[in-house]
């Protein structure tokens, strides 16, 4: 798989180019290829291609996407490679996308448009999303089961008949010891008794 190519460097562009980029930004071209590289979130090798084709400076689309993505920098608390700040931005895009999400994962609580689900279909959906946690978290720790065993221990109630089961099962314990005792302040004890649990 090829590396793709490293973008030019901002600073360098700032310092050379901010004044070009005053005049483009009144081009209707420019402006139109900007917002459309914005939307998609493109990286330095694929906005290039899209800015060539589409007849403005590559370079200054760029520097003037990369300016409007610095106002919206989230940084985390660690450093790269390089020793640089490692920051992220949630494109409009992934926002349109996450909506999306919650629409829809919301329906999945309702009856109809108005009506809740029952006590006893809510705590049955409860149940099933806690399960599907149990089984996931314990396959990416190195639980090797499959996700249809898993669920038929579970919902079965059977003994787990290797590690990888009782992996899962001690997850889904965990999961339902900390849904029993979310009021409870926490305290040593109960960190011992949840590590306990899932060890």
């Amino acid at each position: 798989m090829r590396t793709p190519d490293n973008p030019p460097d901002i600073d360098e562009l700032i310092q050379s180019r901010i004044t070009e980029l005053s005049v483009a930004a009144t081009n209707p071209d420019f402006q139109k290829t900007v917002s459309r590289v914005r939307k998609s979130y493109y990286h330095w090798s694929k906005l290039r291609y899209i800015s060539r084709a589409e007849g403005v400076d590559p370079e200054l689309v760029w520097l003037m996407v990369k300016l409007g993505r610095q106002g919206q920098y989230r940084s985390l608390p660690f450093r790269g490679a390089n020793g640089e700040p490692v920051h992220f931005v949630i494109p409009d895009l992934v926002q349109q996308e996450l909506m999306q999400i919650d629409r829809h994962l919301s329906g999945t609580l309702l009856a109809g448009e108005e009506q809740l689900l029952s006590r006893k279909a809510r705590e049955r959906f409860i149940v099933n999303t806690f399960r599907e946690e149990a089984i996931a978290s314990s396959m990416l720790e190195g639980a090797s089961t499959t996700r249809r065993v898993a669920k038929e221990m579970l919902s079965s109630g059977r003994k787990p008949r290797d590690r990888g089961e009782r992996m899962v099962l001690n997850n889904y314990n965990a999961i339902q010891f900390v849904r029993e005792h979310q009021k409870t302040p926490l305290s040593k004890e109960m960190l011992l008794t949840l590590q306990s649990i899932l060890t």
